[in-house]
């Protein structure tokens, strides 16, 4: 519909943009690494299509018309001052897009929402992003954006683990070799974070699937569909919700006569967001120390928590 030039703008958003626009809406985070597609004219007022597809901003222009007092490129984008508000007519300072008139409605409504920027130098510009996104403060936000903000601020736990036997001795508590140590996540449940800005919203859960026991001596890893089960006398080692890692060797003359052991979750990330969008994102894994002595079964002192 448009016709002429149409041409692709090379500059990207920094990620300090999408931290201002956030900060506007009143979410109060440091973005990190993430970065938005900047909504800003480059030349006088023209239309400009955004496709934020983390290459750039695309755009399709028309017939290119100067506002009042404009006759130098117009300057949008991150940390600007310019307004934006939503339009569904061309405007009148607009004389032509694509053979419409000012007071036509716009093209594409069914699939983009379109913003007229005004500038404080009275440069224009027409700005169409696709529905589900939205304009703050100059950049263009969607519900990915948000949903990977949410995920950084899951504040997801370390796992919480104990095991057994589980017995006094010279080096505190203790494990006992070739006899299978029992391990169990204790704060095995869901987390969720959501995020919202300009009407754009993002809800992310993270669940925990796996649990994985490292004894800290060398060998294999212990890796468990689940928690583990807490151990109760009475069990079997053999019961599908065990966890269970067997040490070949005590922990004597290990750093403090003890293993590191390291117990881990892994969470699988998923989401939901404005517009009917949602997926998966990378799973997230956190880890805790944990140490542990293992001894000989004649090395038991009195007062075994087993």
């Amino acid at each position: 519909m448009l016709t002429a030039l149409r041409h692709r703008l090379t500059a990207a958003a920094a990620a300090g943009g999408m931290l201002a626009a956030l900060l506007l809406a009143g979410v109060a985070a440091d973005l990190g690494p993430y970065a938005s597609q900047r909504a800003g004219a480059d030349v006088c007022d023209e239309i400009i299509v955004v496709e934020p597809d983390g290459q750039g901003i695309f755009s399709e222009a028309g017939e290119i018309q100067c506002g009042p007092g404009s006759s130098a490129p117009g300057g949008g984008g991150p940390g600007s001052t310019c307004s934006y508000s939503v339009v569904s007519t061309v405007p009148t300072w607009l004389i032509e897009l694509g053979g419409s008139l000012p007071g036509e409605p716009l093209p594409w409504l069914d699939i983009y929402l379109w913003y007229e920027q005004v500038c404080p130098d009275g440069s224009r510009a027409l700005i169409a992003v696709p529905i589900g996104n939205v304009i703050i403060a100059g950049v263009v936000v969607s519900a990915f954006d948000m949903a990977l903000w949410a995920r950084d601020r899951l504040n997801l736990p370390n796992p919480n683990v104990a095991f057994n036997p589980d017995v006094d001795s010279p080096v505190g508590a203790a494990t006992l070799v070739n006899l299978p140590t029992w391990w169990w996540v204790e704060n095995w449940s869901s987390r969720q974070s959501r995020a919202e800005a300009g009407g754009v919203w993002a809800e992310v859960t993270a669940t925990p699937i796996v649990s994985q026991w490292r004894g800290g001596d060398g060998g294999s890893p212990s890796l468990c569909n689940g928690p583990g089960l807490e151990w109760r006398r009475g069990l079997s080692e053999s019961d599908s919700r065990a966890c269970t890692y067997n040490y070949e060797r005590s922990s004597a003359g290990a750093p403090g006569n003890k293993f590191s052991a390291t117990a881990s979750i892994v969470w699988r990330i998923t989401w939901v967001g404005s517009g009917g969008a949602g997926g998966t994102l990378p799973d997230m894994t956190t880890s805790t120390i944990v140490p542990i002595g293992v001894i000989e079964r004649h090395a038991i002192v009195t007062g075994g928590r087993g």
